[in-house]
């Protein structure tokens, strides 16, 4: 389980700073580009990464006007793929549907 690995923020009630304040957990914490869940799931994670690669996908077919697919398939491996596969070896998504939300970046760019 994940939250036995590492003493992640939100699995405490509450955490009290040194002067006194009190902070409550979020059931969403980012951390280095990845969005951790109180449940452990990754769905907010991926569905981040979904949106961030379709928003970059979509500005290269509308800003690029040749459309070669070796330029095409160039524009993908640099400017979407990395939005894809950023830390994929931590999130290692298993579920069909999440599978499906980020091969549909990939068809909706072909």
């Amino acid at each position: 389980d994940l939250r036995q690995l590492w003493e992640l923020p939100f699995t405490q009630p509450y955490y009290e700073t040194p002067g006194g304040e009190v902070l409550v957990p979020s059931p969403i914490v980012k951390d280095l580009g990845i969005y951790l869940s109180a449940d452990g799931s990754w769905r907010v994670h991926i569905g981040q990464m979904a949106k961030s690669a379709t928003t970059v996908a979509n500005w290269v077919l509308s800003a690029f006007r040749n459309r070669s697919p070796d330029i095409m398939v160039m524009l993908y491996r640099i400017l979407v793929r990395p939005l894809l596969e950023y830390c994929c070896l931590v999130w290692s998504s298993v579920s069909k549907g999440e599978i499906a939300q980020l091969e549909q970046v990939q068809r909706n760019f072909t």
